[in-house]
């Protein structure tokens, strides 16, 4: 009897944690901090629109109590494959996003006027800040020209310490034979501090690929192993008219504007400039509009406070229609071409280890102060460094500047050029260059720093033997 007793009870238990095991996962309890939710869970299916399912993979993470109230913790996890997505919004700290890799995860957009997605705290929210918000192993993915004034893919509002880990922001769509074509777009927006890009590619951007706004939540940014490929303007750092951005860092990194060592020595660039004469919404006149080319971009203006940028959609004589409207004043200010980085109001940026190739200006000063660059290469770019305000402080160090080829008659070439700075005091201190091809270093410090301002720039310069030539 008793023996019967505990085989019946024993095998009830067996049952229980049988199906225990076996049961699915129940998604309202458990340690918040330990959970990993995959959208498949949700209804997801790779190759359809799963915003629906994604979104009600966040409001199930956020509706549970985290350890500080706002915190959520969650780990959500997407498989292999395309997924459409538009419209998600993350009001909550402490998501994670990973991939199965980014050649193998894609989160794509379709949309031409919708973000994919919208990174804010909730406005019942004890901080306005969200932070703690991570992307791995995945590829964002733009497949279609965003209409003109659409909103950038990816935008948040006072979002910091954001952390993206292989991940890849590629404009351009699917292509079974492998090829990639650049498409519309503007990717990324957000005012932000403690934030990292590591190993991460950005593609086939006609637009703005990466916008840090200048204002309170914008600080110590790093910028790790990262690719801007064939995107009309890598990175904006700092326009606006608030707190300033410090602690900036670019490393082992690389902008590829136009790939090929002759694009300046052959005459393909396309940098120009000129002054604004009338400005109506997005038609703009211009004095000059030579060498201006649709789907480049301009920055218009001086300062970081009042520059914009926008993207030339057509030309009409001086008359150009631009993808969004500017304000700006006769006589402002045009810089024109592929740009790689913009460092309006941020203090102390730095580039180091890293290159520069086939940009028509690929470091523009529009406000920036105390730039230093190490050991950068400068490949066949219009204008290394080009700057339109006060600088104070400009360190070139063990850099190369460099070409394919013999100079074309008339091109223009300048490492460092000068637009306009005020009276106030700015120091350009150059050491340890390397100059390959033609054309570029004549022995004196003028070939190197070419001052267009009515005012004088100083020039801390090496004895010659610190500069190396190899003439080609």
């Amino acid at each position: 009897m008793r023996r019967t007793f505990f085989l019946h009870f024993g095998a009830l238990l067996a049952a229980c944690f049988s199906r225990k095991l076996l049961a699915k996962p129940v998604l309202n309890s458990g340690d918040i901090e330990r959970k990993r939710l995959n959208i498949a869970q949700f209804g997801a299916v790779a190759g359809s629109d799963c915003s629906g399912a994604l979104q009600r993979a966040l409001n199930f993470a956020e509706s549970l109590a985290g350890y500080d109230g706002a915190d959520v913790g969650t780990v959500i996890e997407f498989g292999p494959g395309l997924w459409y997505v538009n419209n998600i919004k993350i009001q909550k700290s402490g998501f994670r996003f990973i991939g199965a890799g980014k050649r193998a995860t894609l989160l794509v957009n379709k949309d031409a006027t919708a973000p994919m997605f919208m990174l804010q705290a909730q406005s019942s929210a004890l901080s306005p800040v969200i932070s703690d918000i991570a992307f791995e192993n995945l590829q964002f993915r733009n497949i279609v020209d965003r209409a003109d004034e659409s909103e950038f893919l990816i935008r948040g509002i006072k979002a910091v310490r954001l952390y993206f880990s292989n991940v890849d922001f590629v404009s351009s769509p699917i292509s079974s034979n492998g090829y990639r074509s650049a498409r519309k777009c503007d990717f990324f927006k957000s005012d932000t501090f403690e934030s990292t890009w590591a190993n991460c590619n950005f593609w086939g951007i006609i637009g703005c690929a990466i916008d840090i706004p200048d204002g309170p939540q914008s600080d110590t940014l790093l910028f790790r192993s990262c690719i801007w490929a064939y995107c009309t303007i890598a990175g904006v750092f700092g326009l606006g008219n608030g707190s300033g951005i410090n602690g900036l860092s670019i490393e082992s990194s690389k902008v590829i504007g136009s790939q090929g060592g002759s694009y300046v020595s052959q005459g393909h660039d396309n940098f120009s400039s000129t002054r604004c004469a009338s400005v109506n919404g997005k038609l703009i006149e211009v004095e000059d509009s030579t060498g201006f080319r649709a789907g480049k971009a301009i920055l218009i203006g001086t300062g970081s406070a009042t520059s914009q940028y926008a993207i030339v959609r057509a030309i009409s004589g001086n008359t150009m229609t631009l993808d969004r409207p500017l304000k700006c004043k006769r006589g402002d200010l045009i810089i024109h071409g592929v740009f790689g980085f913009v460092f309006g109001h941020a203090s102390m940026p730095s580039l180091r280890a890293s290159q520069m190739e086939g940009c028509d200006t690929a470091i523009y000063l529009d406000g920036g102060r105390a730039l230093t660059v190490e050991s950068t290469s400068f490949i066949s770019c219009a204008r290394g460094i080009l700057a339109s305000a006060d600088f104070e402080f400009l360190k070139l160090s063990a850099c190369t500047a460099a070409t394919i080829g013999q100079l074309k008659s008339g091109v223009s070439w300048e490492l460092i050029s000068i637009i306009a700075v005020s009276g106030k005091s700015n120091l350009v201190r150059v050491e340890g260059l390397h100059f390959e091809g033609s054309g570029y270093y004549r022995g004196d410090p003028s070939s190197v720093v070419a001052n267009h301002s009515e005012h004088k720039v100083s020039i801390s310069w090496p004895s010659q033997s610190e500069c190396v030539v190899d003439e080609v």
